[in-house]
């Protein structure tokens, strides 16, 4: 086989020419794939750019919650109760003692292990006035927030992207499967008649 025949078997798409063999659903079947690749390449910036802005209003709502919590040291004036069934792990209720950042003392009902002795030291947080609060949520938080926005973002946008691309070829291989039976309708004839 000469160069010039094996050119025009292979359609020479490696110099750049047109398949001969190619539909023209092939055709737009590559360019939608390579728009929807590149959709999916150009989400990728803007999803970090919002999952940068979660983090930054994360992190903003977790220095505020800090700035208006306080930990202090809260000793129990009675025994933690031990409730059989629970590890040593579990904090149960028992009432404790602690001074309010104003310095006043206040009593109430604190998170303590399990059988903890009266006299244990256990730490919590009070709010400006000195009623007990949670604690704020850890720093970290703000990253793990704004990096799960940002891949939860682009992992839906890029499955949408994908799921369309799915749906768009399943049609073009119904359409061409419906040509092929026209075809395969007008050529048959022909074929078996040969035989």
């Amino acid at each position: 086989m000469d160069e010039g025949s094996e050119r025009e078997v292979r359609g020479d798409t490696a110099a750049g020419g047109r398949n001969s063999l190619a539909r023209p659903g092939d055709l737009l079947e590559r360019v939608v794939i390579a728009i929807a690749v590149l959709l999916v390449l150009l989400a990728l910036p803007v999803a970090a750019a919002i999952g940068s802005e979660v983090h930054s209003m994360r992190a903003d709502f977790i220095a505020t919650d800090v700035a208006e919590k306080h930990p202090v040291t809260a000793t129990l004036t009675e025994d933690a109760p031990i409730v059989a069934g629970t590890t040593g792990f579990e904090n149960v209720e028992a009432r404790a003692e602690w001074t309010t950042p104003a310095g006043a003392t206040r009593t109430g009902l604190v998170g303590a292990p399990n059988g903890s002795p009266a006299g244990a030291e256990i730490e919590v947080w009070v709010d400006d006035l000195g009623g007990l609060v949670p604690p704020p949520p850890q720093s970290d938080g703000a990253l793990i927030a704004g990096v799960t926005v940002a891949l939860g973002l682009w992992a839906a946008f890029s499955g949408v992207i994908v799921l369309a691309c799915m749906v768009f070829r399943a049609f073009l291989n119904r359409l061409r499967a419906t040509n092929l039976e026209r075809e395969w309708a007008r050529v048959e004839p022909v074929w078996t008649s040969r035989a």
